[in-house]
């Protein structure tokens, strides 16, 4: 009977040689955490976030562009048939590399605590597919630029053009409404107003989550937030979980 640790996403272990000698070939693969999501700029901010909250993580995380996540408020049939292809990746990968943990994203386009029943349903449906261990869904309400705000005196560091959002500091940020575009607005500020219709070469652009969360785990401030956020507590209470685990498999 074929037995998986319960947080593990390692191959079973079976008796006499044959489970030895998988043992000794499990203990010698590389450690990981797979990250999924929307796009790769989410993908590659949340791998910069982990490796700041899990130190020991560096190296070791591995962001994954295809299949998309895509299951958040989707028919039943549907989110599971998407699940089944994200484990089907977790397991070829597991062959190779010893998978720790699973990081799904999507962002909830709600704002808190909508993100709960969300992150609810990703995780369960992986749980139905047999993930071979613990999913851990990401979903930042309303979207990741919401987080950035728990940042704000970064953000003008990322580029210098760019105005500093305190509007929220100190405050929660879970309850902005359309976030991406608010954020764009608040960085804008003392600009002045820009020509004509086309966006300002110094505008926000999606891709620049990436070197916002490069930057905020340069400083190592990726567990200071300026604000609070019930869907980042989750995301960081998540990462500390694997980290945990982490250091318990190389004991």
């Amino acid at each position: 009977m074929v037995q998986r640790h319960p947080w593990r996403c390692s191959l079973s272990k079976r008796g006499g040689g044959r489970g030895r000698r998988r043992r000794r070939e499990e203990a010698s693969k590389p450690e990981a955490f797979l990250v999924f999501g929307e796009n790769e700029h989410d993908t590659k901010s949340l791998k910069a976030l982990i490796e700041d909250l899990c130190p020991a993580a560096k190296g070791k995380v591995h962001t994954r562009r295809q299949p998309l996540v895509l299951i958040k408020g989707r028919k039943r049939q549907d989110a599971l048939d998407q699940a089944e292809r994200i484990v089907g990746v977790v397991n070829a990968e597991n062959v190779r590399r010893d998978v720790q943990c699973v990081f799904l994203h999507e962002d909830c386009d709600a704002i808190e605590p909508a993100h709960e029943a969300y992150c609810e349903q990703i995780e369960n449906a992986l749980r139905e597919r047999d993930c071979p261990c613990e999913p851990h869904a990401v979903v930042p309400a309303w979207d990741i630029e919401a987080w950035w705000f728990l940042w704000p005196d970064v953000l003008p560091q990322v580029n210098g053009n760019w105005t500093a959002p305190t509007a929220f500091k100190g405050k929660s940020v879970g309850n902005i409404k359309r976030s991406k575009e608010r954020l764009r607005r608040e960085l804008r500020k003392g600009q002045g107003k820009s020509k004509g219709k086309k966006a300002s070469k110094n505008d926000y652009r999606e891709e620049d989550s990436i070197a916002i969360a490069q930057k905020i785990a340069e400083l190592g401030l990726a567990d200071s937030p300026q604000g609070r956020s019930a869907s980042y507590d989750r995301f960081r209470a998540s990462v500390k979980a694997c980290c945990k685990r982490l250091a318990n498999s190389s004991d």
